[in-house]
């Protein structure tokens, strides 16, 4: 009776060591570049940031992004980056750091760049390019 007692004890904890490890979230830091502020719309909440500001959202696998009234849609999973530029600022989970272009471009940074960045070279299939989904308003 013990040992079935233990092992459904240790059953559980390995259950949730598992899961707990296993967020796909992923936060999203995004340094605005435009001259007027955008809105960021992440898992739970959407964050006004403001002209050459930084905030985050959480992500899982699409966010959106209203920047001068036109309504993008990007993909979390789609535009994965290189190893060397995942954050750890918030572990067990990670972070990605872009800069926000007026254009919608979201352009890959490293977690300790000085922001803006003028021009710097992208890994493939970045900078990420927005798909437009319409009008929105701040």
């Amino acid at each position: 009776m013990l040992e079935s007692f233990v092992l459904k004890n240790i059953i559980i904890l390995l259950i949730f060591i598992t899961v707990s490890g296993c967020s796909s979230s992923i936060y999203i830091y995004l340094f605005n570049n435009t001259n007027f502020p955008i809105r960021a719309f992440g898992l739970e909440e959407d964050v006004l940031v403001a002209a050459g500001e930084s905030k985050y959202i959480v992500a899982v696998n699409d966010f959106k992004l209203c920047v001068n009234s036109l309504s993008y849609e990007y993909s979390s999973q789609r535009n994965l980056p290189p190893g060397k530029y995942y954050g750890t600022e918030h572990l067990p989970k990670y972070s990605v750091h872009f800069q926000v272009e007026e254009s919608g471009s979201l352009y890959l940074v490293m977690s300790n760049a000085e922001l803006p960045i003028e021009s710097v070279s992208q890994p493939k299939s970045f900078p990420v390019l927005p798909k437009e989904a319409g009008r929105c308003e701040i």
